[in-house]
């Protein structure tokens, strides 16, 4: 059963429905209300209690059944347990498949001594990005499993439930008090943390990261701000005033790419679309995204909609006029190519927060300056529906039953001790000594090695290279109050920041059943590869989109699009009565 369920879904999405965003750009109006009647009705009489017969006793009315308490997540941090090391004294090894960046990215000279520390020691399959679904679907086929599975394992499933069910995921949550006491806690510190940790059928599965604050805006669009004051202009804001700055950018340089956007033809987190009032982001490369987004509390699907339309002409004309990257279908990642960025060649792309002081240190032009700007809208004023990254919990890696044959116990002790109170500032920060040290008021300050790294690394390479994360990603990670940031760095915070309104994200946690994420994949499939083709058709102008949409859209219902959002609605109304 395992094999044949990863067969028939080894095309399904590795992280399901990442997008998001809103349907309108104003208010729906309240109802008006009620016109007074010209005679209003008499109240009505209380009804008489019923008489208790003479010598029989009233029944007690029944105690309204108590809510649980949450205690929130500080106050749940300050009762976390300490553990002695090492945990585990008989090296017991356990195996993970880990995927790896892309971008040879620099690995911490720390890699493994956490594991060190508690005793035990990881056995590694290490596969790029690129082709981690693959090689996962593959090996899950052939009934290969890994202690230690990557969050997006039940990806390769109908359901988180179904992977459970069919051994291959772990169901560990009655085990979470006894020996994952601070997990445990963390957890049911919150609502929105407990329906994050637990499936619709109970289980727990995977162990995820907790932010001490919340996890805001890290990837959106940036420019070159050297090229946009020779040009004398402002940044943009709006998508005409985008389309004034770009066609004045390619006169005055004529760069090979005046703007360049992932392969879907859509920013990643729906950059530059959302704008438009829905998400469109159809993702094949590195993983499938489907862009589906909440309204009303019904589940959309943006990339057939008319505002849609709108933002494809937009990209068709900019590509028809040179200032779209020509060949930025050829891009399997969410990065831009670096080397058009490095040489001068771009003037506008997105990407991580991170990678802003990486691009700065390497331009080849030293006048060059790399800004971080808002995603644009159609009008000044105009909200953003669509969040932006900013969470309390992120997913982590998912434990599967081979533990079950090993000394599980002493590994849920041992990935409980990266919630404990040692482990804020060492996954965090690093080693005391080496990456900080503590000030006079006893907060956590990068040393030298980290702000300025005597071999040339910057400072987010250094602290690639000094940190001390874990690869299973259950760690209780703060974000430095006090850390060395570029001001573009700090900037962008403030800059992609897209949740000052209402959002309609589609919750990260939701998720279907066994039967409908099976009817769901093999509709969704179609639908996407059919999407992301037509959309790339449209952009290069091998289609026409003006003269072709409304063949699209007929041909996205022929595909049975409104079945396959029935599936939808279904887990997002479970996921909002998990609260109830």
């Amino acid at each position: 059963m395992k094999k044949l369920l990863a067969l028939l879904l080894a095309m399904v999405m590795m992280l399901c429905v990442l997008s998001a965003c809103a349907g309108k750009e104003t208010e729906a109006p309240a109802d008006p209300a009620p016109a007074p009647s010209e005679e209003a009705p008499a109240p009505e009489e209380p009804a008489p209690e019923e008489a208790v017969p003479e010598g029989e006793e009233a029944a007690p009315e029944e105690a309204p059944a108590e809510e649980e308490e949450y205690i929130g997540l500080y106050a749940a941090m300050e009762n976390r347990v300490s553990y002695d090391l090492p945990i585990c004294t008989t090296g017991e090894v356990y195996t993970a498949f880990i995927t790896t960046s892309d971008r040879n990215e620099l690995t911490s000279i720390h890699d493994g001594e956490w594991y060190e520390m508690v005793g035990i020691e990881i056995e590694k399959t290490e596969v790029p990005n690129s082709v981690a679904s693959e090689k996962l679907n593959l090996a899950i086929a052939a009934e290969t499993y890994y202690d230690i599975m990557p969050m997006s394992t039940s990806g390769s499933f109908p359901s988180a439930d179904a992977a459970v069910e069919d051994g291959v995921l772990w169901d560990f949550s009655e085990h979470l008090e006894e020996y994952m006491p601070n997990y445990n806690m963390l957890i049911h510190s919150d609502p929105e943390y407990e329906a994050a940790a637990y499936t619709d059928g109970g289980a727990v599965f995977s162990l995820m990261q907790f932010y001490h604050t919340p996890y805001t805006s890290d990837y959106g669009p940036m420019i070159r701000l050297d090229m946009l004051e020779g040009v004398g202009m402002d940044i943009p804001l709006t998508f005409d005033e985008w389309d004034e700055v770009l066609h004045a950018v390619k006169a005055e340089y004529d760069l090979e790419a005046t703007f360049s956007i992932s392969q879907s033809g859509v920013g990643r987190n729906n950059y530059f679309c959302a704008g438009y009032g829905i998400a469109g982001e159809v993702g094949l490369s590195p993983m499938m995204n489907i862009p589906l987004y909440i309204f009303e509390d019904t589940v959309h699907f943006g990339a057939m909609e008319e505002p849609f339309y709108e933002y494809l002409c937009m990209m068709s004309d900019w590509y028809a006029d040179g200032i779209l990257y020509r060949d930025y279908y050829t891009n399997t990642g969410w990065s831009p190519i670096s080397d058009i960025i490095y040489e001068n060649q771009c003037f506008a792309w997105q990407d991580d927060n991170r990678m802003i002081d990486v691009y700065q240190a390497n331009m080849s032009d030293p006048n060059a300056v790399i800004w971080p700007v808002p995603d644009p809208v159609k009008e000044l004023g105009n909200k953003h529906y669509l969040a932006s990254s900013i969470r309390l919990t992120e997913g982590g890696n998912q434990l599967s039953t081979t533990l079950l044959d090993k000394d599980w116990q002493t590994f849920l002790k041992c990935m409980d001790f990266a919630y404990s109170p040692e482990c804020d500032y060492l996954l965090t920060y690093g080693l005391e000594g080496e990456a900080y040290e503590l000030d006079e008021n006893g907060e956590p300050q990068y040393t030298d090695l980290i702000t300025n790294n005597p071999e040339g690394y910057t400072y987010t390479e250094a602290k690639q290279l000094y940190g001390f994360g874990t690869l299973s990603g259950c760690i209780l990670y703060n974000e430095a109050d006090n850390v060395m940031k570029s001001e573009a760095s700090i900037e962008a915070q403030s800059a992609w920041d897209r949740s000052d309104g209402e959002v309609h994200t589609m919750p990260m946690d939701m998720a279907l059943t066994a039967e409908e994420s099976e009817a769901y994949t093999l509709l969704i499939s179609d639908i996407a590869t059919y999407c992301g083709e037509m959309i790339t058709k449209f952009i290069v102008g091998e289609a026409d989109v003006r003269e072709g949409w409304d063949e699209y859209v007929q041909t996205i219902l022929d595909l049975k699009i409104e079945e396959a959002l029935t599936y939808q609605q279904a887990a997002y109304d479970r996921y909002i009565g998990r609260g109830a």
